[in-house]
């Protein structure tokens, strides 16, 4: 017969909100709702299962809670406030893992929150062994009607530092980078070669197949920059990140945006991701900002962001801008002469 026993614990004291009077304006500390803190409670053991699977084989994870709202919010589609909504992709983001309910009276978890005499503690099989049902599955309680268990998807999950290794390709070399100014330089440069060039019409190209011209350029930048993030997505992994990267059909690594579900257009929610190191990315934004009419940063930072994004991206857009020759010329003012000098 199986048993069950405590490995691990973990609590946390219950964080402050800041808030704001409307009558007198003053800052004043509130406290996070009931429902709020059952969702860091089930963070917590969340990250704890990360933590601990990295030292130990796990080969079946389910989280109890007997906070039902966490099980709707994981079930429901509805955008929630961001602290919420923040956690619940963080949880949905979990591989496998299955959150069921379990009554209020049987959460050992209570025990640590509400606290407990060490005598008393010292003798408690609920916090030491949990309910007496867990070990036999036959036994575990019913969820109630009004909600459901929520079970995570099945894709292995790799963790990546943030820095990219980079990896020369025989195309996309250092000096290439550095070569033009000007973005269609690189598209046709690129596209004359003999196997691309009987692929693609070089003249009275369509808008559309511009587009597919530049899709290989990209696909160049992130074989370079994005390689180990490239080798794991081909292999069917999850990558870590709050970009929620993934590989399209089309093979190039796009992020999901925070208004995945706004109606938008699918390019502007599923943008690709472009690394900041570039030298191409840089002609790209400069590109943007020259069909924008020369605008400023706001302008050009929006339609590059209906395509494409980068971590620091304003910051990016500002250093390009702030090297654009026709800008810097239209904000040189007249010389203004000194009267003795006309004399």
């Amino acid at each position: 017969m199986s048993e069950s026993q405590l490995v691990f614990a973990k609590g946390r004291v219950a964080p402050l909100q800041k808030g704001k009077s409307k009558s007198t304006n003053e800052e004043f500390d509130k406290r996070r709702s009931i429902p709020q803190l059952e969702l860091l409670g089930v963070t917590i053991g969340k990250r704890a299962i990360t933590s601990m699977s990295l030292n130990l084989r796990i080969s079946r994870t389910i989280i109890w809670t007997d906070a039902t709202t966490i099980l709707q919010w994981l079930c429901s589609s509805h955008i929630q406030p961001q602290f919420v909504q923040n956690r619940i992709n963080e949880l949905r983001n979990a591989v496998d893992i299955t959150f069921r309910y379990t009554p209020t009276q049987d959460n050992p978890a209570d025990i640590l929150s509400r606290g407990q005499r060490a005598s008393i503690l010292n003798n408690n099989d609920l916090w030491w062994k949990g309910p007496s049902w867990l070990p036999i599955e036959r036994l575990w309680p019913v969820t109630p009607l009004n909600v459901s268990e929520y079970v995570t998807s099945s894709a292995r999950i790799v963790l990546l530092c943030s820095k990219h290794n980079m990896v020369s390709t025989p195309l996309l070399t250092n000096d290439f980078e550095n070569r033009y100014s000007f973005w269609p330089s690189y598209i046709y440069c690129i596209l004359r070669l003999p196997f691309l060039a009987k692929k693609y019409a070089i003249l009275a190209l369509s808008s559309s197949e511009k587009f597919k011209r530049a899709e290989y350029v990209i696909r160049l930048i992130q074989q370079k920059y994005f390689s180990r993030q490239l080798t794991h997505l081909q292999a069917g992994d999850r990558i870590h990140s709050d970009l929620q990267l993934f590989l399209h059909t089309d093979g190039i690594i796009r992020c999901r945006a925070r208004m995945e579900n706004a109606p938008l257009d699918w390019d502007i929610t599923h943008p690709i991701y472009l690394p900041r190191e570039s030298q191409l990315v840089r002609v790209l934004i400069l590109y943007i900002h020259m069909l924008v009419g020369h605008s400023g940063t706001e302008v050009t930072l929006g339609n590059f962001r209906t395509k494409y994004w980068i971590t620091k991206s304003r910051s990016l857009v500002d250093s390009v801008i702030h090297r654009c020759s026709v800008c810097r010329n239209g904000k040189e003012v007249p010389f203004n002469f000194h009267p003795s000098l006309l004399y």
